[in-house]
């Protein structure tokens, strides 16, 4: 593996916005980790805050580890904005992009090389795993909100994937094609349209299960309307990925089945709360999910 890894070079680029205390333990995470072991990698913050508050987190964890952390501020505060900043600054082969609110243990970015290198992949992604409080509440746990309902395989090809936790080889995708588009720059979602993209445009995606990040779940997320407006988000998200630039002889069968999961969704939430009240909660996400998907049937279908 020291082979590959000498043969290219790898930019870990991090986005943060007004966390400084988190960032703080992702950059101490992956040097605590032996991430940068290899002078062939480096390492790039963007910060997406005019006022710099990371800046100084920045300097007192380079100084510390005596590594020479690139530190950049992007103005326009977006995350498509500050992701593609990342993409402008970085000189490498490979960009490897985490969230400043997770942190990585293991052979995390060795893992992630391996299995592009093993699958040829343009883009590999790895598992989140949501670290909840001791304060979550028991129907937090029992829904498991923060858990992927279906996680691949390891190796397994993927149609699309998410930024926190990814490596994208920049020699496989064209300038033009590795842009974060606009249109997600506040909502978010500008990862799961990107990715998709590259998938019909028939670049391979891989899933690499034992390259393993944590998140940390704050407790202004553990509440039902911060979960539900997170389930009305994501299901506009998927929707206007999905249906975007496409004809409506394409698009009719999928919303035909959104409508008949709307109805079974919302019949089944009531009665799941005989089960739990965490069970219910997650059908009713599901739910609201499938409500906003179909009420992108009234909205413009092209994304720019």
């Amino acid at each position: 593996m020291r082979k590959f890894m000498d043969k290219h070079l790898v930019d870990i680029c991090i986005i943060t916005y007004q966390r400084p205390l988190l960032l703080k333990r992702l950059l101490e995470s992956i040097f605590e980790t032996d991430q940068l072991a290899n002078d062939q990698t480096n390492l790039i913050v963007v910060d997406n805050d005019q006022a710099s508050t990371a800046k100084l987190i920045v300097k007192e964890v380079k100084d510390k580890y005596s590594f020479p952390i690139q530190y950049f501020i992007e103005p326009n505060k977006s995350y498509t904005a500050a992701r593609n900043k990342c993409i402008e600054v970085s000189e490498a082969q490979y960009i490897a992009f985490i969230d400043d609110d997770e942190w990585v243990t293991g052979p995390w970015l060795k893992q992630m090389l391996e299995c592009m290198e093993q699958y040829s992949a343009t883009a590999v992604f790895g598992p989140v795993l949501a670290a909840l409080p001791d304060t979550a509440p028991q129907w937090i746990k029992q829904g498991r909100f923060f858990e992927d309902r279906e996680r691949p395989s390891d190796g397994e090809l993927v149609k699309y994937g998410h930024s926190g936790n990814s490596l994208i080889n920049k020699s496989l995708v064209s300038d033009s094609e590795f842009r974060f588009k606009a249109a997600f720059g506040q909502a978010g979602g500008e990862d799961h349209e990107l990715f998709t993209r590259l998938y019909e445009s028939g670049h391979k995606l891989v899933w690499a299960d034992q390259a393993v990040v944590y998140e940390e779940v704050i407790a202004e997320k553990l509440n039902l309307s911060w979960i539900l407006k997170r389930a009305y988000r994501n299901g506009d998200t998927f929707a206007k990925v999905y249906v975007t630039n496409k004809r409506w002889y394409q698009v009719f069968p999928w919303y035909t089945k959104k409508f008949i999961h709307l109805i079974v969704s919302g019949l089944l939430t009531p009665v799941l709360f005989l089960k739990g009240k965490g069970h219910a909660l997650r059908m009713l996400s599901r739910t609201v999910s499938n409500y906003s998907s179909i009420m992108t049937l009234f909205k413009p279908r092209k994304i720019n």
